[in-house]
């Protein structure tokens, strides 16, 4: 449980906490690896302060099985790469979730403003709109697929992300603080221009996935909810028609490829283009995984087996160039076997289930704390939900920083604020 800001020091640990969750949201996508100056600035205070912080560690159950899942899914890492005879770098996959534990029950001691979150978001998501926008139409020569700094398929997801979480703010804000409310629109439609500008189509799957999921739950499951609900079938809308407006003849053309490489593939064999290179790849992987079904085949081991499926006339050259399987579940099932699938499906999971199993406290009256819980509720399940459509076919979370940096950390951030058996009046006062 947070502790309250009676004194000069802790006023300036939220403070700092705050600013730096603030940063990493706002600079997200904005700037080159924008996500890992706020992490990087709050991992050096934790670990500073750590004296004056580690009293007041009062960790519960549902704290122990997150720290566990986050200490499981790093030996996995930290196992293939041992097995695949990596060199230094390649541990530092694996380190990060360690890092993340310290930043976790740093966060359930010192919990960040929610306010704070809110606004990173928003300008975080009006930053990758007008990067996206100004690299495609004034940048010269124009930047492919809008992504300066990032993979288009990671800028897409990221954006795509953020927008859902602009929609999560309206909730916490919905009558209370117009300015912020209004922003957090801006963010959302400026993110979601992004990603279609991105022409990153994973993204745009993932964002039918939530709408469903997120729809259902507001109105018959989060208590109170069904007001919200009706917030996202308005800007159900608003997304169409920026789709079709802004995205136009590209967005459509971007959909059409899906099915005719998907006949290339089927009547031809053809897997040179994107989607038959991925359809090779998921047979390819799963064939894997039956090969070594416990404990995978190690990265380096995989990479060998495909050069062989390729010699054998059983797949194109594509994906032997390909780093890993655009398939988060079965690039894990291939590499780490059934136990590093179920650590995967743990990380994604257990957060989710804590997420629509904890109840909106019950001590509390005021209406608008509990939308504010709500938010987060939200949120949390948003960022689960949005990465397992990602994973449907790329790998973000074990291939790419950004994908594990837009994961974890809001997960883990999301989870310490409403871990707390009681709310208490300073995290309340300030969501």
């Amino acid at each position: 449980m947070g502790v309250y800001p009676a004194s000069k020091k802790d006023t300036v640990f939220f403070f700092i906490n705050s600013a730096s969750i603030f940063l990493f949201f706002a600079l997200s996508l904005s700037i080159k690896s924008g996500y890992s100056y706020g992490p990087a600035l709050l991992i050096l205070f934790a670990l500073f302060s750590l004296p004056w912080w580690a009293k007041n560690i009062r960790l519960q159950r549902a704290h122990y099985w997150f720290l566990l899942v986050l200490l499981l899914s790093a030996l996995v890492g930290f196992s293939d790469a041992i097995r695949a005879g990596a060199d230094a770098g390649d541990y530092n996959r694996p380190a990060r979730y360690l890092a993340c534990m310290l930043l976790f029950v740093y966060f359930t001691v010192y919990p960040p403003r929610a306010r704070w979150i809110w606004w990173g978001v928003a300008i975080g998501a009006i930053g990758a709109g007008v990067s996206a926008i100004y690299y495609t139409y004034f940048n010269i020569p124009p930047v492919w697929r809008a992504a300066k700094y990032l993979n288009p398929i990671q800028f897409g997801d990221s954006a795509a992300l953020l927008a859902t979480l602009c929609l999560c703010g309206l909730v916490a804000t919905y009558k209370k603080h117009h300015l912020l409310f209004t922003m957090l629109i801006l963010g959302a439609l400026l993110a979601l221009v992004a990603s279609i500008l991105s022409e990153s189509r994973g993204s745009w799957l993932a964002l039918m996935i939530w709408f469903v999921v997120l729809i259902v739950l507001a109105l018959f499951y989060f208590k109170n909810a069904k007001n919200y609900g009706l917030i996202l079938v308005g800007f159900l809308l608003i997304v169409m028609a920026t789709f079709f407006t802004i995205g136009g003849e590209t967005t459509l053309k971007r959909i059409n490829e899906v099915t005719q490489q998907i006949s290339l593939y089927t009547e031809k064999g053809q897997d040179h283009r994107s989607i038959g290179a991925r359809l090779s790849m998921w047979r390819f992987g799963l064939h894997e995984g039956m090969s070594y079904p416990i404990f995978g085949a190690n990265r380096a081991q995989m990479l060998e087996d495909k050069k062989v499926w390729v010699a054998e006339g059983r797949a194109g050259e594509a994906i032997v160039n390909l780093g890993h399987l655009h398939n988060e579940f079965i690039d894990r099932f291939a590499i780490t076997g059934i136990v590093g699938l179920v650590i995967l499906l743990a990380l994604f999971l257990y957060p989710l289930g804590f997420f629509l199993r904890k109840p909106t406290n019950t001590h509390l009256h005021d209406h608008s704390a509990e939308q504010r819980i709500l938010a987060l509720k939200m949120a949390g399940v948003t960022t689960v939900i949005m990465h397992m459509g990602f994973g449907l076919t790329q790998v973000s979370l074990n291939a790419h920083n950004s994908g594990f940096m837009l994961y974890v950390i809001p997960v883990s951030l999301f989870f310490a604020l409403l871990a707390a058996k009681n709310t208490d009046e300073y995290k309340l006062r300030s969501c």
